[in-house]
């Protein structure tokens, strides 16, 4: 993002429906590209649910839009997209985390798990010595 070899917006899936929808709830207004993170995950979950530990799984992919990239702005992503598609598929799986998908499973914690601090969900243990 910072180099501005990707882009902020999903102009390309507006562009590919002759500029009338494809973006915001079907609009011609390109969708925002959020890109999470685990640290971004993990923070989130760790805000709504602060209690307990909780275990998360990632996994990684890689999907090429191969069926956008004739519309990309830049002339030269287009040219090479041709000769590089396979370079990515191995870099990708060297380096997993590099992919454009990304998902993740999270296990709630049992109602008994909680952070050795508390007594309950919502009262703290004054006995702990940790802090």
């Amino acid at each position: 993002m910072r180099t501005g070899r990707v882009p902020l917006y999903e102009a390309a899936a507006v562009r590919s429906h002759d500029f009338r929808y494809g973006g915001v709830r079907n609009t011609c207004v390109p969708n925002y590209i959020y890109r999470w993170t685990e640290a971004e995950v993990e923070k989130t979950i760790a805000s709504y649910a602060p209690h307990a530990p909780h275990r998360i799984h990632y996994y990684y992919g890689l999907r090429i839009p191969e069926e956008r990239l004739p519309f990309a702005a830049n002339q030269r992503l287009r040219w090479l997209s041709r000769g590089t598609k396979r370079l990515v598929e191995l870099s990708t799986r060297l380096f997993q985390k590099q992919g454009n998908l990304f998902a993740f499973y999270i296990e709630k914690p049992a109602d008994t798990e909680l952070f050795p601090w508390l007594k309950s969900r919502s009262e703290f243990d004054s006995r702990y010595q940790g802090i």
